[in-house]
């Protein structure tokens, strides 16, 4: 799933579809990768979306 999204990053709500998980636990899980230095934070969706906008994540797994 990571490499279908390449270098524009992922979302809590696309690893949440990729992974048949809530969006909730997701979001969690991304914070915890960030601490751990492997999930860094790109940027934000900004069209399209009512309340927060979503952050996206560059994840690195190598």
């Amino acid at each position: 799933m990571l490499d279908q999204h390449g270098d524009d990053g992922v979302t809590a709500g696309d690893i949440a579809e990729a992974l048949d998980v809530e969006p909730r636990s997701a979001r969690r899980t991304l914070k915890r990768l960030e601490r751990a230095g492997v999930a860094q934070p790109v940027g934000r969706v900004l069209a399209g979306t009512s309340g927060r906008p979503p952050v996206i994540y560059r994840v690195r797994l190598k």
